[in-house]
């Protein structure tokens, strides 16, 4: 798939179960960064486009699949945190929205073999709400910080 249609390869994904999966398909854009690029081409270096909104979709998937940050209702007056962090130990992702920044914090076990799990830092600004989901681990979320630690037997498979 071109970079641009890889926006609806990393849907499917997402859909599909696998979101987590999109970290190892994100390559190219890492050779970008290699070769000093600092906006994303329409095609490649020799594009004749060198700032391409349509090849710059990782930046949204980002939050959208990894951190899992999603309107959960119209109007964005709730939220859906549903994170697939994939092989990733740790990330930390902020979202705007109109009541101010959405957090999402996550840290995996100090190996990914401890049964101990992973533990999620949620913080959600003015009075917005929410649900939590990862893998079997459902939790409704509350303005302000919330903190899940989710064991071995909630996880997805690694």
């Amino acid at each position: 798939a071109t970079l641009y249609f890889r926006f609806y390869l990393f849907e499917a994904l997402q859909m599909a179960g696998m979101g987590g999966e999109m970290l190892s398909r994100l390559g190219t854009w890492k050779d970008f960064l290699e070769l000093g690029l600092t906006t994303f081409p329409e095609h490649g270096p020799e594009s004749r486009s060198d700032c391409h909104a349509w090849s710059a979709h990782p930046m949204v998937d980002l939050l959208r699949v990894t951190c899992g940050i999603r309107p959960a209702s119209p109007g964005f007056r709730s939220v859906l945190i549903a994170p697939e962090p994939g092989g990733l130990e740790h990330f930390t992702g902020k979202a705007a929205h109109p009541a101010g920044l959405i957090k999402v914090s996550y840290r995996r076990a100090s190996s990914r073999r401890d049964s101990s799990g992973v533990h999620f830092e949620i913080d959600l600004p003015g009075e917005l709400t929410g649900t939590f989901v990862y893998g079997d681990t459902v939790r409704r979320l509350v303005p302000g910080t919330n903190i899940i630690q989710v064991s071995g037997k909630g996880l997805f498979p690694l």
